[in-house]
């Protein structure tokens, strides 16, 4: 889903949510493109890759918007 965003513009900001893979591509995308990157964890993660992407990602709405209101515009 994220692929894409090596088309935008400099001043993006990037949120990614993490399910249980651990996997640090688009933090590695977005240091060489300088995005600003904030990665949100929703559950923990798994370390059978398998299982990791069979898993379902809860995240409650309320927990979103508390951490987007701490990511300062610019």
């Amino acid at each position: 889903g994220l692929a894409n965003s090596i088309f935008c513009n400099k001043n993006v900001k990037i949120i990614e949510l993490f399910q249980g893979l651990n996997d640090a591509t688009f933090w590695y995308l977005s240091q060489e493109l300088n995005f600003d990157y904030h990665p949100i964890q929703t559950i923990d993660f798994n370390p059978n890759y398998i299982d990791a992407w069979q898993q379902h990602t809860y995240m409650p709405t309320d927990v979103i918007e508390k951490i987007l209101a701490t990511i300062t515009l610019k």
